[in-house]
């Protein structure tokens, strides 16, 4: 199964927003929860449903995950905060066209590569992907334009990638008061090979990141509700991380890399 790219990114705090310090902002966790995030850069927890996951509750983000997520049936849910070290960002509106073209620039999916905990090795999880103006493969658009002022931009996606092969989905970048946030849910059926693994909108993820001085925090939940037959080859919790992680990687390079 896949986890949707931005079926959500959420990216929060920064000089466009009120800021604290990172441990300050982090008031929410238990303290043991904050060690962990703080000394390994990562914190997540698995379940079999949305509702039975704990990070979220308390957020900053509560909100927007509770109105996302409640009463949604799912059989696999997942959620990871993230501590990620990036450049500057510079000015409110230098980091929000920094932040809007990282988290949009679709089509530098391609060729991602995440380690995989099942094999022990780096493996290709995205083969391609970029915007499309219908859900036709063939009708390649360019990644969207940075506008100053847009706080919306939603646009369908196509993506072939390791375990389930070509799909479409939904993609939306927003600016809220408090973050900018990214989701993503699938369009058409999610399969591996023939067999039907999820159904048009059962899958759905969203991530919230926090720009902070020299780093970025990154909130990412997915959930989905499949077939009783999905992990054929993997764990459900082990296909879930490695997406998320993708998702982490992709933005993190994005960023690094100083994406326009």
């Amino acid at each position: 199964m896949r986890v949707l790219f931005f079926a959500v990114l959420v990216i929060l705090g920064g000089s466009a927003f009120a800021q604290t310090s990172l441990d300050t902002y982090l008031g929410w966790l238990t303290p043991e929860q904050k060690a962990t995030l703080l000394s390994k850069n990562e914190l997540t927890v698995f379940s079999d449903k949305a509702a039975d996951l704990t990070l979220w509750k308390g957020s900053p983000f509560a909100d927007s995950v509770k109105t996302l997520f409640q009463g949604r049936q799912t059989t696999m849910a997942a959620e990871a905060l993230f501590v990620i070290p990036v450049p500057d960002l510079g000015s409110s509106s230098a980091q929000t066209k920094k932040l809007f073209d990282a988290m949009t620039a679709v089509s530098t999916m391609k060729g991602l590569q995440v380690y995989s905990n099942s094999l022990k090795r780096m493996e290709t999880f995205i083969f391609n992907a970029y915007r499309v103006g219908a859900l036709v493969k063939g009708d390649r658009q360019p990644d969207p334009d940075y506008v100053e002022g847009q706080n919306t931009v939603t646009f369908p996606m196509y993506q072939r990638e390791e375990q389930t092969g070509e799909s479409f989905s939904q993609y939306t970048w927003s600016r809220q008061p408090e973050w900018y946030q990214v989701t993503q849910t699938n369009l058409t059926s999610l399969n591996y090979g023939f067999i039907p693994l999820v159904s048009p909108h059962d899958l759905l993820t969203s991530v919230y990141v926090v720009p902070f001085h020299g780093k970025v925090l990154v909130y990412g939940i997915t959930v989905a509700k499949t077939f009783d037959f999905f992990g054929i080859e993997r764990s459900k919790n082990d296909s879930l991380y490695t997406r998320m992680k993708a998702l982490v990687t992709w933005f993190s390079n994005n960023l690094n890399s100083g994406s326009e």
